[in-house]
């Protein structure tokens, strides 16, 4: 009996083991939250409550992402987009898109929303618009997410375009803008032609306390705005 009682601990054992060995996968055996780059459109940060932020080709999307039963694969439903989950990679299912892990912590750049409002200007080239022409008081800035379009007031003109944006690395993209011709006359320095200067020339963006700054590089901010809410 107590040699029987012993072959089946074993068993028991064995089966566990296996068990536990079939079991070991991509969501139990990597660190697999954080942030993914493919080095050109596609950025997505994956967090440990399987929550997910996705800025491809400009455009972001956040949501929860699923876990494949085998828990190697995970599924970004608003997306329709699968990846493979590899060590320090993602790889993408249907076009092979490879995302590597990125070292550092994936915390946002911005600590807010470049929509919902105007930014009126309040600094530009390092002064406060007050060191401007009575025009520059009104100068603007705003933003549309679903066609990915700026525009504003530069004080006389009123001027507007495309832009690419990816908060997760604070980037940001204008393209040719187009503007109306009016000529108008004050004393004092004229800000619209620097402030068109200063929007063609930024590369990157912060947000904070409700401030947006425009930068090139790692340079003192370009512009700086204040949002005022629509």
């Amino acid at each position: 009996m107590n040699v029987l009682k012993f072959a089946l601990s074993l068993s028991l054992i064995s089966v566990l083991g296996t068990s536990s060995f079939a079991q070991d996968n991509s969501r139990n055996s990597l660190d697999w939250s954080g942030h993914y780059s493919s080095g050109k459109n596609m950025h997505l940060t994956l967090n440990e409550n399987q929550t997910y932020t996705l800025v491809n080709n400009g455009k972001t999307t956040s949501g929860k992402f699923s876990w494949s039963r085998n828990g190697d694969m995970i599924t970004l439903p608003k997306n329709n987009l699968s990846f493979k989950v590899g060590e320090n990679n993602l790889t993408g299912t249907r076009y092979g898109t490879r995302l590597e892990k990125q070292s550092g912590a994936a915390e946002p750049v911005v600590s807010g929303s470049l929509y919902g409002g105007k930014w009126m200007l309040i600094e530009l080239n390092g002064k406060p618009v007050s060191a401007y022409n009575k025009h520059a008081k009104s100068a603007y800035i705003s933003f549309t997410e679903k066609d990915m379009r700026f525009g504003g007031f530069g004080g006389c003109n009123s001027y507007g375009g495309t832009f690419e944006v990816m908060p997760e690395t604070g980037r940001i993209k204008f393209g040719q803008s187009v503007s109306t011709m009016k000529a108008c006359f004050a004393d004092g320095v004229e800000a619209e032609p620097l402030l068109m200067k200063a929007i063609r020339s930024a590369d990157n963006y912060t947000i904070h306390n409700g401030v947006l700054s425009l930068n090139k590089a790692r340079m003192a901010p370009l512009a700086r705005f204040q949002m005022i809410v629509k």
